[in-house]
Formats: C-alpha cells, sequence, structure tokens
C-alpha cells in the first residue's frame, strides 16, 4: 500500500489536492468506523473528480472544436471528454489518430476499468459496511491501485502526444533561426549568418483548446563577417546562448507561429560582460513557418 500511496502522491499539484489525499487516507485508521472504507473510498473518487477539473477546466473543453454536448449531461463535458482534454487538449481525434499515430482508445480501456472500480466501493452495502481489517485493507489496496493507473495512463498517453508532436516540428525551428533575420546577432557585424542551431532543451509545456505552446534554449552559431567587397574581408566564428518561445494552433500544428521578441539571445560575451544580460528582441514582427509532413508518415 505504501508504494501505492507513493505513487498518488507525484501526480498531485496543489496544497488542496494533498491534504485531502492525506485526509482521505486517514480514514483508514478509524478502526472503530464502521463506514472508514466507504468514506475513504468517496474521498478518493472526490480526489479523482478535483485533479481531472484541473488537467482539464470546464471552459476550455467546451472551446475544444472536437466537443459535442450529449443530452444526457446538461450541456456539461462527460468524463470522457474530459479525460480525452487531459490527454490531447484542443487536438483534432483525427490528427492523434492519423498524423501521430496515437490510438486514444487504447489508453480509455485502461482507465475505463479502474474507474468502474472506484466507484464500486463508494456505495454502502452489507460487503463494504464495517468490514474486517483484512477486507479493509484488500478493498483500499484496490482503490489506490486503481487510482494511481488511472493518473499513470492520462500522464503516459499526454506524453506520448508531446513527444510526436516535438518530433514533427523540431526541425522547422532550427530553420526558422536560418532563414530569418535575428537583430540582436545582426548588429556584431557588417554581415551576420547564422550557421548552424543547436537546440539542447525544447518542451511543449501545454496544451489548451486553442494552442500548442512550446519554449527552450540552445546555441546559435554565426559567422560574422567584417569589412565590404573591395576589401579583404575579416570573419569571425562565434556561438551565443538564447531562449525561445513559440506556439502553433491546435487545428494546424505544423504552422509555427514565432513572434521575434519571444527569441531571446545572449551577446554578454561578446561585449566582455561577465554579468547576464537578457537582451530581448525588440522587432515585434511574427513570421510562420508552414512544415511539409510528408516523408515523416
Amino acid at each position: 500500500m505504501r508504494s501505492d500511496i507513493s505513487n498518488i502522491e507525484k501526480y498531485l499539484e496543489t496544497e488542496f489536492e494533498r491534504e485531502l489525499f492525506k485526509a482521505s487516507i486517514s480514514y483508514l485508521c478509524s478502526e472503530n468506523d464502521p463506514l472508514r472504507f466507504n468514506s475513504f473510498a468517496y474521498s478518493m473518487r472526490e480526489l479523482y473528480r478535483h485533479v481531472l477539473s484541473r488537467l482539464s477546466p470546464e471552459e476550455e473543453i467546451v472551446k475544444c472544436e472536437w466537443f459535442k454536448i450529449e443530452d444526457s449531461n446538461e450541456g456539461k463535458s462527460t468524463r470522457r471528454q474530459k479525460l480525452i482534454y487531459a490527454i490531447q487538449g484542443g487536438l483534432a481525434d483525427k490528427y492523434v489518430k492519423d498524423e501521430l499515430g496515437i490510438e486514444i482508445d487504447e489508453f480509455w480501456s485502461g482507465i475505463s476499468k479502474s474507474q468502474d472500480l472506484l466507484s464500486k466501493y463508494t456505495h454502502v452495502n452489507k460487503n463494504t459496511f464495517n468490514i474486517s481489517d483484512e477486507d479493509c485493507s484488500k478493498f483500499s489496496s484496490e482503490v489506490l491501485s486503481s487510482l494511481g493507473t488511472i493518473f499513470a495512463v492520462i500522464s503516459d498517453a499526454k506524453a506520448e502526444v508531446i513527444s510526436q508532436l516535438y518530433q514533427h516540428i523540431s526541425n522547422k525551428l532550427v530553420s526558422t533561426f536560418i532563414s530569418n533575420t535575428i537583430s540582436d546577432i545582426d548588429i556584431l557585424s557588417t554581415h551576420t549568418y547564422v550557421e548552424d542551431v543547436d537546440i539542447e532543451e525544447c518542451e511543449i509545456i501545454k496544451i489548451d483548446s486553442t494552442n500548442i505552446y512550446f519554449s527552450g534554449c540552445g546555441n546559435v552559431h554565426v559567422s560574422l563577417n567584417y569589412g565590404s567587397d573591395k576589401d579583404e574581408p575579416t570573419e569571425l566564428q562565434d556561438n551565443f546562448p538564447f531562449d525561445f518561445k513559440f506556439l502553433s494552433p491546435v487545428h494546424t500544428p505544423e504552422l509555427i507561429q514565432i513572434t521575434l521578441e519571444d527569441i531571446s539571445i545572449d551577446t554578454s560575451s561578446w561585449f566582455g560582460d561577465d554579468d547576464d544580460i537578457d537582451m530581448s528582441i525588440e522587432n515585434s514582427e511574427k513570421f510562420q513557418v508552414d512544415v511539409n509532413f510528408t516523408g515523416f508518415f
């Protein structure tokens, strides 16, 4: 049971979630309470509801193109729709399946069984009321294992979606640097050319109902050229670290949108300044890169 508890704790992000989980576990210590297991099971289902609401805000779900109102749920999202949003955000089902090669239904089967078990023990009946210590330990372990399975499946499925998205888009980030003039480094010489870009870190930090948000860092390698064609030109090689962030729309993930002011290149080493100088680019012009996925699938 201790390993199941530790497994669940790593998915809890807010103080309320952690306190609710702690209080839920404490019910199991109330040996003289005939409803101790029922109270525990109910509280664990409530914990699941709160975590799922954090991962899938109702106001975001209803804005997704894939969202459809089901008459039986009074216009609100269903639990299945909440799970879909927690995994893929506003990405279309067809895109996730056909372009990313991910079958969300395969993840759903594992979650559904765990959800059924989680709900099973919240109802008070002869089999769960005033049960023995042995049964309480057995049933509570099943509940903890089921909740841990749900959280793990959501996390793994989302990680798979993010991994596939990154593989498709990362190469275009490099070409964006090479094909566009960036003022922070352009001012360093008469003619500055980007020779190569090393992306050290790049991650998708969020997928909501409308956009995919990326951030990361790396090094840009440049050729600094001085003098005119009439004189003997001088060429120097250098590289500078940079941070970046950009986004792409969920309906067309291959269309990267970068605002140049969100690319921050640190050229302090060129000026001999040991302090970290964050030289933000003031040009706010947006440019877009249309990625052709042909050959990736």
